[in-house]
């Protein structure tokens, strides 16, 4: 019976070894496993650093470089500002006998408005380089006609007097169809007309009063099945300081005391001509609202 005790004994002290055993080796593991996943998280750590230090370059470069594209389309800018401002400073002059139509009480001719058109179309002038430019008129009541300094839109055209005169004279389809494609109507917003009086072609710079033609309100080219309407411009208005229109006066009132007062004038007829011609079919011309004037030589 004694030894059968101490065999028990050292039984059960065998089983507690092998149970603290196996406790310490799962103790072990754990200590291991939770060294790995520290390790694992230093690790996704050091690399989310990295990424983030990686993005804040990216992003520092990209502005820097954002910072380099916008200062080079300013020194651009700047470049072609001063290119056109070189040419503003240095104009072409007017042609001769130009300058006299411009003074008090002088009629403008097609030469004066054409040389107006291009200032205008060109940025005209700034009034320190006209009174710096020999060749441009020096006194104050014109010096009106220098002041501007931006570029007219693209969108806007200036007609030039004798094309205006011709457009409303020229019977050839194919020629005035060629004449308006030249132009480029179908890409305007707005295109002023001079409109002379003159009824004789055989004569540059003939006539006695000059009206206007506005063009307006552009409509764009519309596509439907086999059916094309190109761009075209659905408003025209005309201004006249005489008053003439189309058998009404435009000012409301009786007609002034210089010209032909309100009735249907041989200017609006070739209005009408060209307005017509420029549309491609019949349109209405609007008699629109202008000063009045009260000479031979204000219109």
């Amino acid at each position: 019976r004694l030894l059968h005790q101490v065999i028990e004994a050292s039984l059960a002290e065998a089983a507690l070894d092998d149970l603290r055993r196996h406790t310490e080796a799962e103790d072990e593991a754990e200590d291991v496993a939770a060294a790995i996943f520290a390790v694992e998280q230093d690790n996704l750590r050091e690399d989310e650093e990295k990424v983030a230090a990686m993005l804040v370059a990216e992003r520092a470069e990209a502005e820097e470089e954002f910072e380099k594209l916008q200062e080079f389309e300013k020194r651009r800018e700047q470049d072609e500002e001063a290119e056109t401002a070189q040419f503003r400073v240095l104009p072409l002059p007017p042609p001769p006998g130009v300058v006299e139509t411009f003074e008090p009480k002088e009629w403008l001719s097609d030469a004066s408005i054409s040389f107006a058109y291009a200032r205008l179309a060109a940025g005209g002038l700034t009034a320190d380089s006209a009174s710096a430019s020999p060749s441009m008129p020096s006194k104050a009541g014109n010096s009106s006609l220098w002041k501007r300094s931006k570029v007219l839109p693209e969108a806007v055209l200036l007609l030039d007097p004798a094309a205006a005169f011709w457009l409303s004279v020229e019977d050839d389809p194919a020629i005035i169809e060629d004449t308006k494609q030249h132009l480029k109507l179908q890409e305007l917003d707005l295109v002023l007309c001079p409109i002379n009086d003159s009824c004789d072609g055989s004569r540059a710079g003939s006539g006695t009063h000059w009206t206007l033609l506005v063009c307006w309100d552009r409509r764009p080219k519309q596509v439907d099945g086999d059916s094309c309407t190109p761009a075209h411009f659905a408003r025209f208005s005309y201004y006249d300081s005489l008053g003439g229109g189309a058998g009404t006066s435009t000012g409301g009132g009786s007609a002034p005391s210089w010209g032909s007062g309100g009735g249907r004038s041989a200017s609006f007829e070739k209005a009408e001509a060209l307005a017509k011609k420029l549309a491609g079919k019949d349109v209405q011309v609007d008699v629109g609202l202008c000063a009045r004037q009260t000479n031979g030589f204000d219109c």
